[in-house]
C-alpha cells in the first residue's frame, strides 16, 4: 500500500450553467497523486487534517 500525506485543497471549478459559476471539488497535488494511484490499480491512501473552515 501506497499512503500519501499532504495538505487537502479544494479546487474551484468552472462549469458552463450558470455562466461564472465555480464547483467546489476535492484537490491538492497529494491528494490527486493519492488517487491517480488508486485509479491506476495502486491500493492508495491519503492521510491529511481537516480544516475547520467552511470547505472542511
Amino acid at each position: 500500500m501506497i499512503v500519501v500525506g499532504g495538505e487537502a485543497l479544494i479546487d474551484l471549478v468552472p462549469v458552463a450553467q450558470p455562466p461564472g459559476a465555480l464547483v467546489p471539488r476535492p484537490g491538492g497535488g497529494p491528494y490527486n497523486t493519492a488517487l491517480a494511484l488508486g485509479r491506476l490499480g495502486a491500493r492508495a491512501a491519503f492521510c491529511s487534517r481537516v480544516s475547520t473552515d467552511g470547505f472542511g
